[in-house]
């Protein structure tokens, strides 16, 4: 194999493209990790069928006030399973 200047330049930044394509890697890898763990914490402790239920007005005057009553009204109601 000869390694001329120009082998090596291109040797250089083939090891720079993947350098940057795992940089990028491990972020898009750490927001789809973040997203995941999101979902299944409001998945697994009912957070998630009892918030779609007060936006959906299926708790009579939940919504009355807008959002100064949304969230109290949220917190309340996780505690009656």
């Amino acid at each position: 194999m000869d390694f001329t200047s120009a082998g090596a330049s291109a040797c250089g930044t083939v090891v720079e493209a993947f350098e940057t394509g795992a940089k990028y890697a491990l972020a898009v890898g750490a927001a789809a990790a973040s997203v995941g763990i999101v979902i299944g914490v409001v998945t697994l402790t009912g957070v998630g069928f009892k918030l779609s239920t007060i936006i959906t007005g299926g708790r009579a005057g939940a919504l009355r006030g807008g959002a100064v009553d949304f969230l109290p009204a949220m917190l309340a109601d996780t505690t009656d399973r």
